[in-house]
């Protein structure tokens, strides 16, 4: 019975324990700034008395010591400072910038929101145009693409519609660079295109590559299969008003915009040619290993 009597009082005192220390929890409204509180050890068991002498009191943190918010990809530029540099002055920032390649231009815009708004800003185009001229051989951006897209299609590293890295296939006149997987979402052959749709669409593969390593036979000529439907629904579109004047004058522009585009993309392949001839290993050739015996 003793032994019964002292494990209830446990019991009580465990549960009165419990219920004290849920009073000493905060509640969900906020404290006004100052205040302090102590520990009200009035009706508080016999387990947390040797607490009573503790004065609990709010610490208030001088500015120095506060912590500051790390740095995420929310950084951003304010009152002419870069914040996600170690608030550097933009004027300075931009300095270094004239010292730096097109692709590590490219990799500032991806490190940060704060740098992309930057670098990303009309005021910025200087920047771009300064790096693309430390890039020997490089043509010029094409009037229909703005310089940091122009320089991701030529420079970079990884697929402009996923992000996986490694030398994939360029299409000059389609303005992308595709995966294997993406291109076969987004590309269309052509000879499978209706005949009457194929001179109003712009059209390219990545021959230099079958150049580089010959030997194979002619590419594939594609397309990309939302800019086929939408040359289908602008015909429909047309064909519908019943206006054949206007009709015939759009094909026309069209095809001769894809005809400029087509003569622009020649001098993108040459340099595409030449940089991945430098960037990929020399094919092997067959070779013919003669003995010591017949020389």
């Amino acid at each position: 019975l003793r032994k019964a009597k002292v494990r209830k009082d446990d019991i009580e005192k465990a549960i009165g324990a419990r219920r004290w220390v849920a009073k000493l929890r905060p509640k969900k409204k906020t404290h006004e700034k100052g205040a302090r509180g102590g520990m009200d050890t009035r009706d508080a068991p016999d387990l947390v008395l040797i607490y009573e002498h503790v004065e609990v009191k709010p610490r208030h943190l001088e500015p120095s010591e506060r912590q500051t918010r790390p740095l995420s990809s929310t950084s951003q530029i304010k009152n002419g400072v870069v914040d996600g540099l170690g608030n550097i002055p933009t004027e300075i920032f931009i300095g270094i910038c004239s010292y730096l390649q097109p692709t590590d231009i490219i990799s500032l815009s991806r490190s940060n929101k704060g740098l992309r708004n930057l670098l990303m800003h009309r005021s910025a185009r200087h920047i771009w145009l300064d790096s693309m001229s430390k890039m020997e051989g490089l043509p010029p951006c094409p009037p229909d693409m703005n310089e940091p897209s122009y320089l991701v299609l030529m420079l970079g590293d990884s697929c402009m519609e996923c992000g996986q890295p490694g030398l994939h296939d360029v299409y000059e006149a389609l303005r992308v660079r595709l995966c294997l997987s993406c291109s076969f979402e987004r590309l269309a052959p052509v000879p499978r295109i209706p005949l009457e749709l194929q001179d109003l669409l712009h059209k390219s593969t990545g021959e230099f590559y079958e150049k580089w390593y010959g030997g194979l036979p002619p590419p594939v000529v594609y397309s990309l299969r939302n800019e086929v439907s939408e040359v289908e629904e602008k015909i429909k579109e047309l064909v519908k008003m019943g206006d054949q004047v206007a009709l015939e004058s759009w094909k026309k522009e069209r095809s001769s915009a894809v005809r400029e585009r087509t003569k622009e993309t020649e001098e993108l392949q040459r340099f595409l040619y030449k940089r991945e001839a430098t960037r990929r290993p020399e094919p092997v050739g067959p070779r013919y290993i003669c003995c010591s015996a017949c020389g």
